[in-house]
């Protein structure tokens, strides 16, 4: 069986003052070059959810709109949560064991949702 990672990078980043949240640079790079670090040795085929493909175009990777409009309708309903997002399309868990082997702190899975919140990240690798 094959499995993807997905990367969900669609977000207008209003919270953000409009700025993309996957783009933000924590130490030497940004938060989605991170975590495709530590997905692209997991999985035979990572890809990236976004509106805005050309912003991620750079790192290579494929892109992916098909489940926008499940992650739009559950924003339009108010189902803010991730692990909503993750039910409506069928997502499974990456098993701990796997990703604490290259992330042992897990910070690949921090969630920043305003700028204050991302103060202080810098710490990340």
């Amino acid at each position: 069986m094959t499995v993807a990672a997905a990367i969900v990078a669609g977000g207008q980043g209003l919270r953000m003052g409009g700025i993309a949240k996957g783009l933000l640079q924590v130490g030497a790079v940004s938060i989605v070059e991170a975590q495709l670090r530590l997905l692209l040795p997991l999985f035979s085929r990572v890809i990236i959810v976004t509106n805005d493909a050309q912003a991620y175009s750079h790192l290579g990777v494929p892109y992916h709109r098909r489940v926008l409009p499940v992650i739009t309708d559950l924003i339009q309903r108010g189902r803010l949560k991730c692990s909503d997002a993750l039910m409506a399309i069928n997502a499974s868990r990456l098993p701990d064991d796997l990703w604490q082997a290259i992330d042992p702190f897990g910070r690949f899975a921090t969630n920043i949702n305003t700028p204050r919140g991302f103060g202080g990240r810098g710490a990340c690798r």
